[in-house]
């Protein structure tokens, strides 16, 4: 297994453009954008403060940047380097933006959930939705990108009171289930054993194996019929049908630091984004 030096990052401003061409990340207030073939950088833009996010326009050019201090937008261009936008939502600030799956559109959500917008980078057009109740799956596109749902709240919500029964234990179920992109494999977790991930048949939904970590699961990503676990230590897993690898980085990762999540290469998958605390790298040959 070759890995890449370390490159130090603000917490989790990274993430691989769609084609798997580039990968950008942010260090203090500047975005570097890095070659993921020659691992050598390609572009640098600086930003007016520090970077909290990183996210990528499905056309692997155009990217953006949420600041933390000032809880602005900046977005940029790796190929038109002259070319620059700014979105600012006023006192309100935005917390998070994200571009949407087609087009050239950016959608801020505000401080304290008080709008979203949804900004024109092409028409200079923008459409507010007030009041979302915004969380993860509370926002989503139609299948072709062209339509967004949000769910909004306009009305009082009076909540019942219910008194729990203190002696009861809690009830184990699935807190977390993933598919492959294949749709052969089914990855879940049950809450009563964080540490273990049984992997299933889709197709007669039979046990296909069962792994078993050291520490709790932090992250499962699948690429194509093959998974990467991470459980916050110096090693992650990597999931084959055949059999299951052992990936080590603790030559690599630099002590007291432990894996955060990993995160493969679209398109090919042959290379992993290993994600510490403040270190990135970049791990590749890791089937030999």
């Amino acid at each position: 297994m070759k890995v890449s030096s370390a490159v130090e990052i603000n917490d989790n401003a990274v993430q691989f453009s769609s084609s798997g061409k580039y990968l950008a990340y942010g260090c203090k207030n500047s975005l570097n954008i890095i070659n993921v073939n020659s691992l050598e950088i390609v572009s640098t833009f600086h930003c007016s403060h520090s970077i909290k996010k990183v996210d990528w326009n499905w056309d692997s050019d155009h990217l953006l940047c949420v600041l933390s201090d000032v809880r602005k937008v900046e977005a940029f261009s790796v190929t038109d380097p002259e070319w620059g936008c700014v979105i600012k939502e006023g006192n309100a600030g935005v917390e998070t933006a994200l571009w949407s799956p087609i087009g050239y559109h950016i959608l801020t959500l505000t401080t304290f959930n008080v709008r979203i917008s949804v900004w024109s980078l092409k028409g200079q057009t923008i459409t507010t939705i007030e009041n979302p109740i915004l969380k993860k799956a509370d926002l989503s596109f139609s299948k072709n990108g062209s339509n967004l749902a949000v769910i909004t709240g306009s009305r009082p919500v009076t909540l019942s009171k219910l008194k729990p029964t203190i002696k009861a234990p809690a009830l184990p179920g699935i807190s977390n289930l993933a598919c492959d992109n294949t749709g052969k494999f089914i990855a879940t977790q049950c809450s009563s054993m964080p540490a273990v991930v049984w992997l299933w048949n889709a197709a007669s939904f039979s046990l296909k194996s069962v792994v078993i970590l050291s520490n709790a699961v932090a992250s499962l990503n699948w690429s194509d019929f093959n998974m990467l676990i991470s459980s916050r230590g110096n090693s992650v897993v990597l999931w084959t049908p055949k059999k299951p690898l052992l990936l080590d980085l603790s030559p690599f990762v630099y002590e007291g630091l432990c894996v955060e999540g990993c995160l493969w290469r679209p398109k090919t998958g042959d290379k992993i984004l290993v994600v510490t605390a403040s270190f990135i790298y970049i791990a590749s040959d890791f089937n030999h």
